[in-house]
């Protein structure tokens, strides 16, 4: 959908973000937790978030977008 190169950039960088030093406790469930840091990841190799509607589309059909809370 976004291409193998944005692919393996948005996850080096995704998995960049789990070893934040900042962020050692989580606060969030893990599926939502992941969410985040797989946007932070996806935002430094597009910037302008173009890309957010296709990956937020793959997240639902592989069951990894967070549920909503309420």
């Amino acid at each position: 959908m976004c291409g193998q190169e944005f692919t393996a950039k948005a996850l080096l960088f995704t998995l960049k973000s789990f070893d934040d030093a900042s962020d050692k406790v989580p606060k969030e469930k893990c599926d939502e937790y992941f969410f985040h840091r797989f946007v932070s990841g996806t935002s430094v190799v597009d910037n302008e978030f173009s890309n957010l509607p296709k990956v937020r589309d793959v997240l639902k059909a592989r069951g990894l977008l967070p549920k909503p809370r309420g």
